[in-house]
């Protein structure tokens, strides 16, 4: 059985992989999608509500923080934790939340970054 549920939300592919396999690895179900329309898709599809949800803050046809928050008003993702992931923008833990997020972690990764938003 998973530890857990995790969506991640980023428009490279390289990274959906990247996190996918890492976090798989892990014993986490990852859910690995590129935008907000297969985030919501993916959302309806799970057999239960994702515990975390790393969400990139520069999508391709959108910006990340505004899908985290369309995202926080879906009713099945109330106990979804979300954290914001970034590589060429930094924001403070302040920003992340102000944006719905518990925090930020920035590329390139550092699986210990991580843990602390992992069930």
């Amino acid at each position: 059985m998973a530890k857990g549920i995790v969506l991640v939300i980023d428009d490279e592919e390289s990274i959906r992989n990247l996190l996918r396999e890492m976090l798989s690895e892990r014993g986490y179900e990852v859910c690995a999608v590129a935008g907000l329309e297969e985030a919501r898709l993916a959302v309806v599809a799970l057999h239960s509500a994702p515990d975390v949800a790393f969400v990139d803050v520069h999508l391709e046809h959108s910006n990340g923080l505004d899908v985290v928050l369309t995202l926080r008003s879906v009713p099945r993702l109330a106990g979804t934790t979300f954290v914001a992931i970034s590589g060429d923008l930094v924001l403070t833990q302040e920003q992340a939340e102000a944006a719905g997020c518990a925090g930020f972690v920035p590329k390139p990764f550092r699986e210990a970054a991580f843990q602390p938003y992992l069930p």
